[in-house]
């Protein structure tokens, strides 16, 4: 489950953190998503759900230079919550009416209402200000990567006694060879998903947390021989899925990609870094092979998961992005040989 309770995904920053009414109405929602949760415990599911809460909080705030002590309602909002619910527990003293209360108001509330689902925070590769950094060779993700986690530890996301389990990790969400990628600077080749990945390891490792990459497209890139439309916005062709699952089709041989998605023009504001064309990207790559997934160091990365898809984006099922089952049968053969940490 997803659960925004504070939405930071529709800009104006100070307006939303400021609104006490939408911070009760969302706690209140909030809870109720976690009693529904609490009603499905049995034997078989000790830990009856997952919740990543507020993504784009964080990324908005770092990139907005908020620190922990930036003012917002928390405690009114928060008991107006409690008290529709009819929950008797006292608020700690030590939530205050900052971003930092706020975050631990979450972490709080989610521990004192659901203690046995499982939970975590999302960040963003624009927390820093902006993401073309992903291009750039002379930039290490590990440095990002730390920045990013030192605003992490300064809100106090991951501290006792009421830390979250875990941290998703967010690129963007698009089928890379759509326009709603590369028309916003979204364009990886094989060289930017291995940062990416780099980033959520360097991440992991900051700040000794289990990471999940987050609405990873599951689109794969296709070959010489597949039927790329002239117009190819609606076919949702990506990289993603090639790079995670692996891709023999197109192996450690840019000219096995179809000569339609390699003549793609990026927008020049982005050409600085993305390169020209698709071509190029790929390209700067060299060499490369995703012949073979990417995930086969994912448990050395300290990645425990990914979730694939989003609301537009390629995943799992049919109904969203490019329905050919590719990524299915992909996942399909993994769940046959899955790779455990008890290796």
């Amino acid at each position: 489950m997803v659960s925004y309770t504070c939405n930071l995904s529709l800009g104006d920053t100070p307006t939303i953190l400021a609104n006490a009414d939408a911070h009760a109405h969302s706690f209140s929602n909030y809870i109720l998503a976690l009693n529904i949760a609490t009603e499905a415990i049995d034997s078989d599911h000790p830990v009856p759900a997952g919740f990543i809460v507020n993504p784009e909080l964080l990324g908005a705030c770092q990139q907005a230079n908020f620190g922990a002590t930036y003012p917002m309602p928390v405690r009114e909002p928060l008991q107006q919550a409690l008290d529709h619910w009819s929950i008797k527990a006292a608020i700690p003293d030590d939530i205050a009416e900052n971003i930092a209360g706020y975050v631990l108001a979450v972490n709080w509330l989610t521990r004192t209402v659901a203690p046995s689902v499982t939970f975590g925070w999302q960040i963003n590769l624009w927390g820093v200000g902006y993401s073309e950094w992903i291009y750039d060779d002379g930039i290490d993700p590990a440095q990002k990567a730390q920045q990013t986690a030192d605003y992490v530890t300064s809100l106090g996301v991951y501290d006792a006694p009421y830390e979250p389990d875990f941290l998703a990790i967010d690129r963007y969400e698009a089928d890379d060879f759509t326009q709603r990628a590369y028309v916003n600077g979204y364009c990886y080749g094989p060289r930017e998903w291995d940062r990416y990945f780099d980033f959520c390891k360097a991440v992991s490792r900051a700040l000794k947390l289990p990471v999940m990459p987050w609405q990873m497209p599951a689109s794969r890139i296709p070959n010489t021989t597949d039927p790329v439309a002239t117009d190819f916005d609606s076919q949702h062709w990506g990289t993603g899925g090639s790079c995670l699952l692996g891709d023999p089709a197109i192996g450690s041989n840019y000219e096995n990609v179809h000569p339609t998605i390699l003549a793609l023009q990026f927008p020049e504001a982005f050409q600085q870094y993305m390169g020209a064309t698709a071509e190029d990207m790929f390209i700067r790559s060299e060499p490369f092979d995703i012949s073979n997934p990417l995930y086969g160091d994912f448990p050395l990365r300290g990645i425990f998961s990914v979730l694939l898809g989003g609301g537009a984006t390629t995943g799992i099922v049919s109904a969203i992005g490019n329905p050919e089952p590719w990524a299915r049968q992909k996942l399909n053969a993994y769940m046959n040989q899955p790779i455990t940490f008890d290796q």
